[in-house]
């Protein structure tokens, strides 16, 4: 991939960014937050959460996305079992949110800047199954500019990989799926992720939830889904003007194939996604659903040059 010079002022805007700082894989920021998620993947088996913890991390959501202090919230966390780490990365602080280490039941870990300076946010559904796309996250997270990022702490496949182990108690038992279940955040209902994305919602009613994800080629059923590299979709059959910048933005940027769903290709549209679906029935259209080839996440990863395009087409929105 490599950048289209015939247009000028995406050059000149390009070449901006990348003259800033950019963020190195053995950056100590970096370190921290990827040994914290990984810290934070449940080693049992997936719980739902009651309707009444719904209700409250919802609301904790929404404050913190409205910028209310998180010192204050600690407390309130720690009733769900959650614990705060501050951590600091080029001159700006973050909140590290995730379970204790002994109530680990798959609800997620957070990353939320101190000072959120947009109305974008991020979404990591399948870090532990789609190779790299948690990495892609962190680098984003650090290096971008996001009000807070939500990243899955459970295997999309659950039960399905692996066989459960024993409960502490009768709570967690009557909360757990079956044993066939999967535990795929972007299509259960009732996990902290929908709580996250309605609180998203009504904090930021004009903003913009970009959830990323990473498909195989080999699996896909038509040409075009073949040949894609990267497809951008609003998860609906006309994709949304956001959606339509956004793979506007990114076909400037790169030579490999951009497709845009449905226009482009019939396939990865991510029109079963159940934070789509909620932002939707909320009259909110700033779901913008992103699937990358297995060499796109590892050059959006890898390469800094590639990783500042895919940013300037995101700080576009």
């Amino acid at each position: 991939m490599i950048l289209d010079k015939t247009v000028a002022w995406q050059f000149a805007l390009t070449l901006f960014f990348l003259l800033q700082p950019s963020l190195s894989q053995g950056d100590s920021g970096y370190l921290l937050v990827k040994q914290h998620l990984h810290e934070a993947r449940t080693k049992t088996d997936f719980v739902f959460p009651s309707k009444k913890e719904l209700q409250t991390v919802q609301h904790l959501f929404y404050r913190m996305l409205k910028k209310e202090p998180h010192k204050a919230l600690i407390e309130e966390w720690k009733q769900l079992n959650f614990s705060m780490t501050n951590i600091e990365c080029k001159g700006t602080e973050y909140t590290l949110l995730s379970e204790d280490e002994q109530n680990r039941t798959g609800r997620g870990f957070y990353i939320f800047p101190t000072t959120p300076k947009t109305n974008r946010v991020l979404m990591i559904p399948h870090g532990l199954h789609d190779f790299h796309t948690d990495d892609i996250g962190i680098q984003l997270s650090l290096e971008g500019h996001f009000a807070a990022a939500a990243f899955n702490t459970v295997h999309r496949y659950g039960n399905k990989r692996k066989n459960s182990l024993p409960q502490k108690n009768n709570l967690q038992q009557k909360n757990r799926p079956k044993n066939d279940e999967a535990h795929d955040l972007a299509k259960l209902s009732d996990t902290f992720f929908t709580a996250f994305t309605a609180a998203f919602a009504r904090a930021y009613s004009d903003g913009s939830l970009l959830q990323v994800h990473g498909f195989s080629k080999s699996r896909r059923k038509t040409l075009e889904g073949r040949n894609s590299n990267l497809v951008v979709s609003s998860g609906t059959r006309q994709a949304s003007r956001l959606a339509n910048k956004f793979a506007d933005c990114l076909k400037k940027q790169f030579t490999g194939n951009v497709s845009l769903y449905p226009r482009d290709v019939r396939e990865l549209g991510g029109t079963r996604n159940i934070s789509g679906i909620l932002l939707r029935s909320a009259g909110h259209n700033g779901f913008i659903h992103i699937e990358l080839d297995l060499a796109t996440r590892q050059q959006i990863k890898d390469v800094p040059e590639i990783k500042q395009w895919f940013l300037n087409c995101i700080e576009m929105l």
